[in-house]
């Protein structure tokens, strides 16, 4: 009996529609520019394809019917997906008000090395610029282990943990 052959080219609803939307004409969405502020608060220049992930992420929150509540970015290895969460936490922040960054990690490796990336402002490694301005206001970035309950005005705060230990405070009577 043949095998059947599987298609390796897989089929994502939402980045067709996307796709769609931006070729239209008659689409508000169609030549949406990566906002100033993303590029001018990052350390490096964000890709091509880095830029279309970010348009396609806003069409997604702009979505009025069906507007997913997850979202993955499928990228290789060495891509730029960290550059890529970094823009999309100042989009955030700014497009959407929010304040509080979950990122949860599978090891204790990788979590030291996000930490460099997104908190660490003496690190080789961060992302962001060294000042991080929007609309004339400095922003600070704050890694907590809990949410504050007062939010700062113009804070940013990331909590990193990895799985195993967000299980932990999950699951683990204290």
């Amino acid at each position: 009996m043949a095998k059947k052959k599987i298609d390796p080219i897989l089929d994502f609803p939402l980045i067709n529609e996307a796709r769609h939307i931006e070729q239209s004409f008659i689409s508000e969405h169609t030549g949406y520019v990566i906002p100033s502020y993303i590029n001018e608060n990052l350390a490096h220049t964000l890709r091509y394809y880095q830029d279309a992930a970010i348009r396609f992420f806003h069409y997604s929150q702009e979505k009025t019917v069906n507007r997913p509540n997850h979202l993955m970015f499928n990228m290789a290895t060495g891509s730029g997906k960290t550059d890529l969460m970094a823009g999309l936490i100042l989009y955030l922040y700014q497009e959407r008000g929010y304040q509080n960054f979950l990122f949860t990690v599978n090891t204790n490796s990788v979590l030291m090395k996000t930490k460099d990336n997104l908190v660490n402002s003496s690190s080789d490694k961060y992302l962001f610029s060294d000042k991080i301005e929007i609309d004339g206001k400095i922003i600070s970035v704050k890694q907590v282990e809990r949410f504050p309950r007062i939010i700062d005005q113009n804070t940013i705060y990331i909590k990193l943990s990895s799985v195993q230990k967000m299980s932990d405070d999950l699951f683990i009577q204290k």
